[in-house]
């Protein structure tokens, strides 16, 4: 929205009934919505808490005696009835307390993002959507006065390309911050949210994300994410959970040439501080939902909007994971691929991977053994029109010549490492507009990947502290003493 002063933005005069809601959860922001409620006694009288840890509950018991406070949702009376339920709980707890609370309400808003992943997301909607309930998954950057002028700019010019920065400070305990999931679940989820805003729901073709893990904490604390979406338009992401400052800025680039920014010329010392408006924008706003019913207000959050982050999340853990290209719609139908190698490997691969974890999307349509088939026989499977690829496991000397035949033959192609001649062989690829993958396993490691990316940040940050790397390889298959065997069978994974 251009103006921050429309009608969906200011207090509608309507009933002025008060709403008796319940507060879940009261740890920091929950204790911050409880001040927001309470000064709003006209519209707002908070008449339960819920709260599983036992001294937030004994705090609740000293500071508001008149409120009851319950352990858990299950502890609630049969029968209570609130005109709303506000969620404030880790991410984590969200489906067990919005589906519980379907019993209590009409109305339940939650801090975002709806759910941990987009299958809970997903059941979260559908239980609500059977239950009658109204369920609003709140992004409080979307009533920002300076986010909502320069989505007004897109208006005049399409974006052309966005950059938006999210730096969390204070630190957050690691305990807790385990609880909200890596940076994608719980700080970049935001930008997810405003990169479907600005782009008016659409989203991206693809994305690639890198993620760290700076304090050991066994989640990414430190993440990077390019959306990429058709005409070259591209919206860059970064947050980080420890910086030395709070942060949240957007940039954008529109197809005209003009740039405009908002968020870094305002510094803030917390993200409280910093959205304090739109966060209370926000509760005026549920106020008005529950007084007036959902359809009396433009649709600020949107389901589909709610799903679509969730997706993006699980697609950018994929990403940083895997450290690769991860798309929003891949092809649906299954890749027919034939196999070429039946040795240990080669069958390895096909009860494994091919037939196994991966039957959803590979099918093995031919296989062949190299030492059974004439050159005629397999070139005439390489051109078999029902074939997308070709997944090599022979022997290795023989691997050049079998990727030149599947490349002459148009097909695309996995060989097992190593590839001799490989230069040659992807200048070929290259001008078939092909893709020629060497199926270096190691890559696709999650601990060597995490390794990897904790080296690199160290490189880049506190240099000093790599004196070293040591790689070790130790395999106990082979009984060979063929130096040049060993070189190119085992010791190219560490070369890699």
């Amino acid at each position: 929205w251009p103006d921050p002063n429309r009608r969906c933005f200011s207090p509608t005069e309507a009933t002025m009934n008060k709403m008796r809601i319940c507060l879940v959860s009261l740890g920091r922001m929950g204790k911050y919505r409880l001040n927001q409620f309470l000064a709003r006694p006209e519209k707002y009288e908070v008449v339960a808490f819920v709260e599983p840890a036992e001294a937030l509950r004994a705090w609740a018991a000293e500071e508001h005696p008149a409120i009851p406070c319950y352990e858990s949702m299950e502890a609630i009376p049969a029968g209570s009835q609130f005109d709303g339920i506000w969620c404030g709980a880790p991410t984590s707890a969200h489906k067990a307390v919005i589906l519980a609370g379907c019993a209590f309400t009409k109305n339940i808003y939650t801090e975002k993002p709806m759910g941990m992943t987009a299958q809970e997301a997903t059941e979260i909607h559908e239980h609500c959507s059977r239950s009658g309930v109204n369920v609003i998954c709140g992004w409080m950057r979307r009533m920002d006065a300076g986010f909502i002028e320069l989505k007004g700019k897109s208006s005049v010019s399409p974006l052309k390309e966005a950059r938006l920065i999210s730096k969390d400070y204070p630190d957050v305990p690691i305990d807790f911050l385990k609880t909200l999931g890596s940076i994608y679940q719980d700080l970049c989820c935001h930008d997810f949210n405003l990169a479907l805003w600005l782009m008016d729901g659409q989203m991206p073709i693809s994305l690639v994300a890198e993620g760290i893990d700076e304090k050991n904490a066994e989640i990414f604390t430190l993440g990077k994410c390019t959306l990429e979406y058709p005409g070259d338009v591209k919206i860059h992401m970064a947050g980080s959970r420890f910086s030395d400052r709070f942060e949240v800025s957007m940039n954008v680039t529109l197809q005209n040439g003009e740039v405009h920014s908002s968020g870094a010329e305002n510094p803030a010392e917390n993200f409280f501080d910093r959205f304090d408006p739109a966060f209370n924008r926000e509760v005026d706003y549920f106020y008005r939902v529950m007084a007036n019913g959902i359809d009396s207000e433009p649709r600020v959050f949107l389901q589909s909007d709610d799903l679509a982050v969730a997706q993006l999340i699980d697609m950018a853990m994929r990403s940083a994971e895997l450290h690769a290209r991860v798309y929003t719609n891949p092809q649906p139908r299954k890749m027919r691929i034939a196999r070429v190698g039946a040795g240990g490997f080669g069958e390895f691969m096909r009860e494994n991977a091919m037939e196994g974890a991966n039957a959803d999307v590979i099918e093995i349509a031919a296989s062949a053994r190299r030492r059974t088939h004439t050159d005629a026989q397999l070139q005439e499977l390489f051109e078999r029109q029902d074939i997308d690829g070709v997944y090599i496991a022979a022997p290795y000397p023989e691997h050049p010549k079998l990727v030149e035949m599947c490349l002459n033959a148009g097909k695309m192609v996995c060989c097992e490492k190593p590839v001799l001649d490989l230069e040659r062989l992807q200048a070929l690829a290259k001008s078939k507009d092909l893709p020629l993958m060497v199926a270096y396993h190691r890559r696709f490691d999650p601990e060597f990947i995490k390794a990897r990316n904790y080296l690199t940040y160290l490189l880049e940050t506190e240099p000093a502290k790599v004196d070293q790397v040591i790689v070790e390889s130790q395999d106990r298959g082979d009984t060979s003493d063929d130096n040049a065997h060993w070189i190119r069978c085992a010791c190219c994974h560490d070369f890699d």
